[in-house]
């Protein structure tokens, strides 16, 4: 038997993760969509999965906002973990995101 055919070949065990963490982005996208509190605000969200890990980037206008999107994507199928790096920043001026020290 050729190593093209096998079904457990590497190539074909990397297509089968990428798309297994493909549609589990999508899941998560499409579970964003579908709640009230994140309609106008998806395309400020990243999202990247890999191995039970999924990984939340980008910025909400409240801190009430980032906990809302980790609950509603806790319970998502293959979701071992959630590393929420979402900054918050909102139009008030207050923001969870760090400034850094200017060099003179």
């Amino acid at each position: 038997m050729s190593d093209w055919s096998d079904p457990t070949s590497p190539a074909e065990v990397r297509l089968e993760r990428e798309t297994m963490e493909s549609r589990i982005v999508c899941q998560a996208r499409k579970q964003l969509r579908q709640c009230d509190h994140f309609r106008c605000h998806c395309h400020s969200i990243d999202i990247e999965y890999q191995k039970g890990h999924l990984v939340l980037m980008g910025r909400l206008p409240s801190f009430y906002l980032k906990q809302v999107l980790q609950t509603i994507l806790r319970g998502l199928p293959g979701v071992e973990r959630i590393d929420n790096r979402v900054d918050v920043v909102s139009p008030t001026g207050l923001s969870s995101v760090k400034r850094h020290a200017s060099k003179e």
